[in-house]
């Protein structure tokens, strides 16, 4: 950030602030009329103006910024700085305010503050004085998703440039980058902008560079914003099996049109259906006696959203509470949704209707698609979520390992640990319990002389034995551990020692990382069982599934779970998938 945008420098700037439009005509008024300055309504009024000229100033210092840095390959006019507007229906333009906008269908999609290249890089900008983030963030998602439809071959990115005493600016996504300027404060500037109804009153500078261009010259894939919202609806009905194909809603391609719809349709239901699946509902005069169906996105899968409009009346949306009871509210009728719904009015057919058992049937099956599976630990596995619950602590010894004939180890981390203090363990003959851990002592050079059978604790217990008989044994072990490995191995007269190389310490959550109800919980070992209860509490509606025997011994009666065939986290998470 260079230090003219830091410190929001308007000297070189400020005749050129004087060329944009400003929505002041209001504020004006209040002004004339000697309206109270400490009115909330007067403040709400007067911040939004100095937000307009916040982004102007960002968007002039970050035209000069562009210029001078060599990063920067081409650079979108906008403003007083563009060669005007036409009101076309597709494409990255230019609109009635002077606004870089992408329009389709002469609907503007999204609004952006800045646009800018670099080599395979597209940046747009987002710049407010608003001091809380979370709205912002929102929107974030839709125009990134919009720009990669746009451009397929760039990497998108976003700067966000944000007035001093903001909160939340250390938490968005990675893909943005953050500034921070001083907050606008020059309250003569901002009064002669409100003031100035007059352009002519001061001179306007243009920039001359060539890398500086208009929207027009811009190539870009065009999006249809109504067509892809018709041919998302053909998509989702077609499926001869399920009345909603929710594997194509599930496609990437797809998760991407979320972030720019928010909700995709998906048909209709007409009002005497829908009453007989909610009661309490009692609007009348439904337009052409259709509810409109759509479907919708969050953290844990897909859930039904209602829309009605009524005759000479407002657009509602219905949203069904975990209660069943109703949640309606009135929408924009300038908005994004009523556009929309007036558009999907010309597109639905017969065969786009549902019956109230179709919405039970769709519901029903939303359900099980909710189930997530969690794995309790960072190894990155198809189909499952993460969720570390513990932390591997390695323990150093000074023991000499030279002493020992043998080596036993039950996990990887057993070998992980050892190999952290002590490399003369790689001489000694080890035996591993299974082909996950001997290949863990293969990889770090060991000798590896046995691998167990079962993978079950004592049933390797009982396989050493003839292979250890008179020989001097170490255990490199946890500090906890639930077999009965070295009962085993005294009682059959083997002489074994144990080394406690490592434990395990449980992780702290919030209680928002607690995974949502219906969720299938992957339990490796008592361990992570024991963890996950002392972080959260179970919930009644989770699966578990015990990687062996072994871990389904500790498991309290209270819990519902299943034991997977092999003791390998695959065979877990295939398991996990049929519940």
């Amino acid at each position: 950030m260079s230090s003219d945008i830091c410190n929001l420098n308007t000297e070189s700037i400020e005749n050129n602030l004087f060329a944009y439009s400003y929505h002041s005509k209001y504020l004006k008024k209040l002004h004339n009329k000697n309206f109270d300055k400490e009115d909330v309504h007067y403040i709400s009024t007067y911040s939004s103006f100095v937000g307009e000229v916040y982004e102007n100033v960002i968007y002039e210092l970050l035209l000069q910024y562009a210029v001078s840095n060599h990063s920067i390959t081409k650079f979108v006019l906008k403003g007083p700085h563009q060669n005007g507007h036409k009101n076309e229906k597709n494409g990255l333009l230019i609109d009635k305010n002077d606004q870089i906008v992408y329009k389709s269908g002469y609907k503007d999609v999204s609004e952006f503050d800045g646009l800018f290249f670099t080599k395979d890089e597209l940046w747009f900008v987002e710049s407010t004085i608003v001091k809380a983030t979370a709205s912002l963030k929102k929107r974030l998602k839709k125009k990134k998703a919009l720009l990669k439809l746009l451009f397929p071959d760039l990497t998108i990115r976003a700067l966000i440039i944000l007035s001093h005493g903001v909160m939340g600016a250390n938490t968005f996504p990675s893909y943005c980058t953050v500034w921070v300027t001083k907050q606008l404060e020059d309250t003569n500037l901002i009064s002669k902008l409100i003031e100035s109804n007059k352009q002519s009153l001061k001179s306007f500078v243009a920039t001359k560079d060539k890398k500086l261009i208009q929207t027009k010259d811009i190539k870009i894939f065009i999006f249809k914003y109504f067509e892809t919202l018709s041919w998302i609806l053909k998509k989702t009905r077609e499926n001869k099996i399920n009345i909603v194909d929710i594997d194509f809603l599930n496609t990437e391609k797809i998760k991407q049109y979320f972030d720019i719809f928010s909700k995709l349709y998906i048909g209709f239901i007409e009002l005497d259906e829908f009453k007989k699946l909610y009661h309490s509902f009692d609007l009348e005069n439904i337009d052409e006696n259709k509810i409109i169906v759509t479907i919708e996105k969050n953290k844990d899968g897909f859930l039904l959203i209602y829309y009605a409009k009524q005759l000479k009346g407002k657009l509602k949306k219905i949203e069904i509470l975990n209660n069943k009871e109703l949640k309606i509210s009135d929408k924009d009728p300038k908005g994004f949704t009523a556009s929309e719904t007036k558009f999907m009015k010309y597109i639905w057919r017969s065969y786009h209707k549902f019956y109230s058992k179709d919405i039970l049937n769709i519901n029903n099956f939303l359900k099980t698609k909710e189930k997530k599976i969690y794995l309790l630990s960072d190894k990155k596995m198809g189909g499952v979520v993460n969720l570390p619950i513990f932390e591997i602590k390695y323990l150093h010894s000074k023991i000499d390992i030279s002493r020992y004939d043998a080596l036993i180890f039950t996990s990887k981390n057993g070998v992980f640990s050892l190999n952290s203090f002590d490399d003369e363990w790689k001489k000694i003959p080890s035996f591993a319990i299974s082909h996950k851990t001997a290949n863990c002592i293969k990889k770090n050079e060991g000798n590896l002389r046995y691998t167990g059978k079962n993978g079950h604790g004592d049933i390797f217990a009982k396989e050493l034995i003839s292979l250890l008989r008179e020989k001097k044994v170490l255990y490199i072990k946890a500090s906890k551990v639930v077999s009965n490995l070295i009962d085993i191995l005294k009682e059959n007269s083997i002489l074994c020692d144990e080394l406690i190389t490592y434990e395990t310490i449980c992780k702290t959550y919030k209680k928002e990382n607690k995974p949502p109800k219906n969720s299938i919980i992957i339990l490796s070992s008592p361990s992570t069982l024991n963890c996950f209860l002392d972080i959260f509490d179970w919930d009644e509606s989770y699966t578990a599934v015990a990687i062996g025997k072994t871990t389904a011994k500790f498991i309290p009666d209270f819990i519902e779970y299943k034991i997977a065939k092999h003791t390998s986290l695959e065979s877990c998470i295939k398991l996990a998938k049929t519940i």
